[in-house]
């Protein structure tokens, strides 16, 4: 759909022929140059309505929203699967459920504790990786990444080098 409209010509084929004048064609013109200051604007606001209605939950769109935000050039913000660990719970002394951890030296089977949002239905469903070298604004960011993912779903900002 082509919304191209040039407001000169218009105003020249509106005013009557034996009326037409440099003074009332600069006249008209003068008075038609707010009208296209403001169907500019209206252009540049539907091209950005179309550019965020072509965004949707999905990995490769979430992320090249993000990387024509913060990084246009190098692309380098990725979105990642996030992992999901069985909880291991480390219990006091009183509760009489030891769990041992040893040194490497030991040569034990090694016991990891993880972070809360690596764990069980606190979980992350995606991390977004973003460089070191990358400059962004992290409320900004979680509020992009909030208004286009899926409802319910728990997603980390992790800064990379």
């Amino acid at each position: 759909m082509n919304l191209e409209i040039d407001y000169k010509k218009l105003a020249k084929w509106l005013v009557p022929i034996p009326l037409l004048g440099k003074r009332i064609l600069a006249f008209i013109n003068a008075t038609v140059f707010e009208l296209k200051v403001i169907y500019n604007a209206m252009l540049k606001q539907r091209d950005n309505f179309k550019y965020y209605l072509s965004i949707t939950p999905q990995v490769c769109y979430l992320q090249k929203m993000l990387n024509d935000r913060y990084d246009y050039f190098d692309r380098r913000i990725t979105i990642d699967d996030g992992q999901s660990f069985d909880a291991l719970y480390v219990y006091q002394k009183l509760e009489n459920k030891p769990v041992f951890l040893f040194q490497k030296s030991e040569n034990q089977t090694p016991v990891y504790l993880y972070k809360k949002n690596e764990t069980g239905n606190d979980a992350d469903d995606f991390v977004v990786n973003v460089p070191v070298a990358v400059l962004f604004d992290e409320p900004e960011m979680k509020a992009l990444i909030n208004t286009f993912k899926l409802a319910g779903t728990v997603y980390s900002i992790e800064i990379k080098n």
